[in-house]
């Protein structure tokens, strides 16, 4: 089947379907070798995402290099998608920002989209332009955060060697709004841009996020904040309790806990009624 669907680009030399040593079932993947580069590069651009047996496939060169299946340059991740949107909907996004290796949106064991998704460029360059275009940005009515990806491996090491801007903010009140959010954050530097995260109602999703204009800034965020009476908070630790200016109301709660990850996390508990 594979090979019916090849010889349509041009003459295929080989194909290799990826099989389990011992029960010889297949591992989901294959090798296909045309005679000319040309060829290769046209079924990249014509069959990606066409369906064989009903399952859409994704094409990209073979890395032959260990190094370079492993390289994370250039590659970044997307949350907040529409679950509407598939692999070939994101491919289409990001295809005017560079060259595409592989693009993929999460999947669950349904099939159904998890609303979160990869993409790796093949120029850094490339990567960084499409989180500046895209992050925040609507697409298909809902606003996205486009960012560097970062492996699980990694992100421990990364937190402590990198300084962000971002703060992800979680556990708000649905009734908070943007302003109220930037209220209780502005004490803590300046802030470039903020947004509360909503459904396809216009309703809060309960999260979202705020941008300061230094990393010192947001830095200030995740460190205990001691009230005027209280005796100095200790080092921050992974779930260290802190204090944050909010408005006393029914809104955003004083008492919030503070996260370091891969973005700068601050946590406040809802209101308790």
């Amino acid at each position: 089947m594979l090979l019916e669907v090849f010889n349509e680009v041009g003459p295929v030399a080989s194909i290799r379907v990826c099989r389990d040593a011992v029960t010889r079932r297949s591992l989901g993947y294959a090798y296909v070798n045309f005679h000319n580069y040309a060829d290769a590069e046209k079924a990249l651009d014509t069959k990606n995402y066409t369906p064989v047996k009903g399952v859409p496939i994704r094409i990209m060169w073979s890395a032959r290099d260990p190094a370079a299946r492993k390289n994370n340059d250039g590659n970044i991740f997307i949350k907040n998608l529409d679950k509407r949107i598939d692999n070939q909907a994101i491919f289409n996004t990001f295809s005017e920002y560079g060259r595409i290796l592989s693009c993929k949106v999460a999947t669950d064991q349904a099939g159904e989209s998890k609303g979160f998704g990869f993409i790796h460029f093949e120029k850094e360059d490339d990567a960084q332009l499409a989180i500046e275009k895209v992050n925040g940005k609507s697409i298909m009515d809902r606003l996205v955060y486009v960012g560097k990806f970062v492996p699980k491996s990694g992100r421990s090491d990364s937190a402590k060697g990198k300084r962000y801007t971002n703060v992800f903010v979680k556990n708000l009140d649905v009734e908070c709004s943007e302003d109220q959010l930037k209220d209780a954050c502005a004490k803590f530097g300046e802030i470039t841009s903020i947004i509360v995260m909503k459904n396809q109602e216009g309703k809060s999703k309960g999260f979202g996020f705020v941008n300061y204009a230094t990393p010192e800034e947001a830095a200030k965020v995740r460190r205990p904040q001691a009230a005027a009476s209280s005796p100095p908070a200790a080092a921050p630790t992974l779930s260290a309790p802190c204090l944050l200016a909010c408005p006393q109301g029914p809104l955003l709660s004083a008492l919030c806990r503070c996260f370091a990850y891969e973005e700068t996390r601050l946590i406040a508990p809802r209101r308790v009624q």
